[in-house]
């Protein structure tokens, strides 16, 4: 079943720009008292809609209602910035008509404030990949330009990390011109990006340590700076043991997370959060060093049990529970692995897989016996011990 669309509550502006824009498409001049009215009557909608806004906040029922309603404005936004755009950039220029184009600044700014007030109290209800509204965006860049500006200068000059100072002025380069169009999300993390950095970023230095926590915490997670903090952490634990690397790794994964309370930051969303990644490959990297340590280790620790038995025998024995069931495993190149790793018979301490195998196969007769009377042997001493009433009737029978 389809939904239906939000109430439009700025459906007066879209009307009104569609006016001025005549018949022709064009945008047409307007008169000095006119242009008061239409003034008026642009904002006054405006105003209307931040009421409504705030009302729905608490009518609507649920989350998934509230962000189709918020999400749905901050595109009506956008198509009022494209539409005013395209009146602007019509053939009646608008150095032709000076009303006209006071009045088109005017409504782009009005389109400004009510992007951000939906930013500010409605942000986690916004679709954050859609369009940026044009004006919205340009408004964004040129806010932010010169604090982005002087942090990009410090960074470049004075970050001791010649490789983090590429990372975070490529990433700033991205807005100093606005040339590309940006997502709502991409505009509200650049604005959170530069007021994060706005206070550790000084002319007294850069602590990279400081700036380096900071980016974790607002989930810089860009795949170069994982990089880099893997490498960073990598040459942190380079001089120190298998278990020392361990010890070290346990530890960091076991920090808690640095990730901002706000569960919308994020530099990609298509990605897992810095943190997590980092953790991610923490757990690679302990599997790899526990095998590292694994494979350092003695191949025995204990040391094999010898049996006075030689091997064709034992071989014999191993057939036999291997016939009666006795092993949970089928694979007797698996057992005979375990026997030659952990016994050693009455002549040879070192009993190869093969040797047990070859006499697995071909028992002798002389073989069989010398096991049958180990068995009779083991029958009668369970017989002495658990059932001694019935051995002692067994002795009577056999001596009357």
């Amino acid at each position: 079943m389809l939904q239906a669309r939000p109430k439009n509550e700025l459906d007066g502006m879209n009307s009104l720009l569609e006016e001025l824009s005549g018949s022709s498409g064009e945008a047409v001049c307007i008169l000095p008292e006119v242009g008061m009215l239409i003034k008026k009557r642009f904002l006054g909608i405006g105003l209307l809609a931040r009421e409504s806004w705030a009302g729905a906040a608490f009518t609507l029922t649920n989350d998934l209602c509230l962000s189709r309603y918020y999400s749905y404005h901050f595109m009506v936004i956008a198509s009022c910035s494209d539409l005013l755009r395209n009146l602007m950039d019509a053939q009646s220029d608008r150095m032709g008509c000076p009303q006209r184009n006071e009045l088109f600044r005017i409504f782009e700014e009005e389109l400004c404030r009510l992007a951000d007030h939906l930013c500010f109290f409605f942000r986690k209800h916004i679709e954050p990949n859609q369009k940026a509204p044009v004006c919205w965006q340009e408004h964004v860049i040129l806010k932010m330009a010169a604090e982005n500006f002087r942090i990009a200068g410090l960074i470049a000059a004075r970050l001791p990390s010649a490789g983090l100072a590429d990372i975070l002025c490529t990433y700033l380069g991205r807005f100093a011109t606005g040339a590309r169009t940006f997502s709502v999300g991409e505009l509200l993390y650049y604005v959170d990006f530069i007021m994060a950095l706005s206070g550790i970023v000084s002319n007294d230095g850069i602590d990279e340590l400081e700036l380096a926590e900071k980016l974790i915490g607002i989930n810089f997670n860009q795949l170069a700076f994982f990089v880099y903090e893997k490498d960073k952490l990598s040459l942190s634990v380079r001089h120190l043991s298998s278990a020392g690397k361990i010890a070290v790794l346990k530890e960091r994964a076991g920090l808690p997370l640095a990730i901002s309370s706000a569960a919308d930051l994020a530099y990609d969303r298509r990605l897992p959060s810095l943190e997590q990644m980092l953790r991610y490959w923490i757990t690679e990297e302990l599997v790899l060093l526990e095998a590292e340590i694994t494979r350092s280790l003695p191949m025995n620790l204990v040391p094999k049990i010898k049996l006075n038995i030689p091997v064709a025998q034992l071989a014999l024995i191993i057939r036999l529970f291997y016939q009666l069931r006795f092993f949970a495993e089928d694979n007797l190149s698996v057992i005979f692995q375990f026997f030659s790793a952990n016994f050693e018979s009455k002549r040879q301490q070192a009993i190869s897989p093969k040797s047990l195998s070859n006499e697995y196969y071909d028992a002798s007769q002389i073989t069989a016996a010398r096991v049958l009377e180990l068995l009779e042997n083991m029958i009668r001493q369970l017989r002495t011990t658990y059932f001694p009433v019935v051995a002692a009737i067994g002795i009577t029978f056999l001596f009357r």
